[in-house]
């Protein structure tokens, strides 16, 4: 599913899917895959915990690697776009996923 706005933003794969096992720390949801410029980002939510992560894919890498979005307009930017975009929910000062089916 291709959205987008006027941050630029454009979500590749809002498919809620579960990664494999074998990832530090898991089991992991992906809940959406987001594009800006050249730049990719990945929005997981830890299913132990419950705990969302929005993270930047790591350019030029052969396997997938994820890294902090260390830039604090970036993150804010990353994450109002996908509120806007459905995709999050706000609860005080913790980030909950949206209850959104696919269609």
């Amino acid at each position: 599913m291709l959205r987008g706005d006027s941050m630029n933003f454009i979500i590749i794969n809002d498919i809620r899917q579960k990664l494999p096992d074998h990832l530090h720390n898991g089991p992991w949801i992906h809940h959406a895959t987001i594009k800006r410029g050249l730049k990719e980002y990945i929005v997981f939510r830890n299913q132990a915990s419950g705990k969302i992560y929005l993270e930047e894919v790591e350019q030029h890498r052969a396997t997938l690697v994820l890294q902090e979005i260390k830039d604090d307009q970036e993150w804010k930017d990353l994450y109002h776009f996908a509120r806007n975009a459905g995709l999050l929910a706000a609860t005080g000062p913790e980030i909950k996923v949206a209850n959104v089916t696919n269609s």
